[in-house]
């Protein structure tokens, strides 16, 4: 399979000619598979049945050209990011048929795709789950991603949780705060939340306060990504857990302490990382910050 660098894909969708770009996108690494595309288009639109596009949906893996797989960023166009790092191209294909049918028929399309998250196997379920953004009327579809959070299919919770900028512009506080928690309990990266410090509050971080409490009365650690939605919420009676992390001799716990009291509103804490002059510095010049700090946490992870 071939991977597509980062800087072959300049593709900017719009709302108004989302379908037309996506498969312009395909076109350009896989002639084969965007012409097998363009047929069940004019299908759907021209001569439409559920059969047929059941059928469809279920043979996009199947297609030629269908597992060439991206490495790339694609600028969304609402403005926020939807990433196709590592995905097949058959994702964004069944992405393309779920677009087509909802531009061209919205009644069938409810229908259709309520069938579909009733019968999909993995690979359709995680398309589904990552086509949210592109769907017109999405903020109809809060109840779907809600059950998507809930999942125990780690792909699943991945497609919706991971790069992903429906859940942060979409879903209210609840569902929001159970999907950043889910990330905390199946250990997954929070740098790759879309939207996590702009939907941060108090009641989130409360919950995460509560859960290093717990984790460290068993004698287990936290991932330090936890801290990044709390610094700012950081409640006096619990500043000292801050504190014991500058102390503590876990991977990056310092630097993620740090990062929260810089955050934080709190005298007592922007005092503390005074004490701390290089990795204050390196805050301030943004060469040290909560994305970084999770690249370098993941990875150090992932080697061990």
């Amino acid at each position: 399979m071939r991977n597509f660098s980062k800087e072959l894909i300049p593709l900017y969708i719009n709302a108004s000619n989302m379908t037309k770009d996506i498969l312009d996108l395909i076109r350009k690494y896989s002639p084969s598979y965007a012409a097998w595309l363009e047929e069940k288009e004019s299908i759907i639109k021209n001569d439409f049945s559920f059969r047929n596009f059941y059928l469809a949906f279920s043979m996009a893996s199947r297609i030629e050209g269908g597992g060439e797989v991206f490495s790339a960023e694609l600028p969304g166009y609402d403005k926020d990011i939807v990433s196709m790092k590592e995905w097949p191209v058959n994702r964004l294909g069944r992405i393309f048929l779920i677009s087509v049918l909802a531009e061209n028929d919205q009644e069938k399309f409810d229908t259709a795709f309520q069938k579909l998250f009733e019968t999909a196997e993995l690979n359709e379920l995680v398309a589904l789950y990552a086509s949210l953004p592109f769907l017109p009327n999405p903020e109809k579809y809060i109840d779907r991603a809600a059950e998507g959070i809930r999942t125990n299919i780690g792909p699943v919770l991945e497609a919706i949780a991971i790069r992903n900028p429906y859940p942060a512009k979409h879903l209210p506080d609840g569902p929001w705060n159970q999907l950043v928690l889910k990330m905390v309990f199946t250990d997954k990266p929070f740098y790759e939340i879309v939207g996590l410090d702009r939907r941060a509050n108090e009641a989130l971080a409360v919950m995460l306060i509560n859960y290093a409490k717990e984790r460290w009365a068993a004698g287990r650690v936290v991932t330090p990504e936890l801290w990044r939605p709390v610094g700012r919420f950081m409640r006096a009676d619990d500043v000292w857990l801050l504190e014991r992390m500058l102390n503590d001799d876990e991977p990056y716990e310092l630097e993620a302490a740090l990062l929260s009291c810089h955050d934080s509103q709190s005298e007592r804490l922007n005092q503390v990382l005074k004490a701390y002059p290089d990795i204050s510095e390196k805050i301030k010049a943004k060469t040290l910050s909560w994305d970084s700090l999770g690249q370098a946490y993941w990875e150090s992870k992932n080697k061990r």
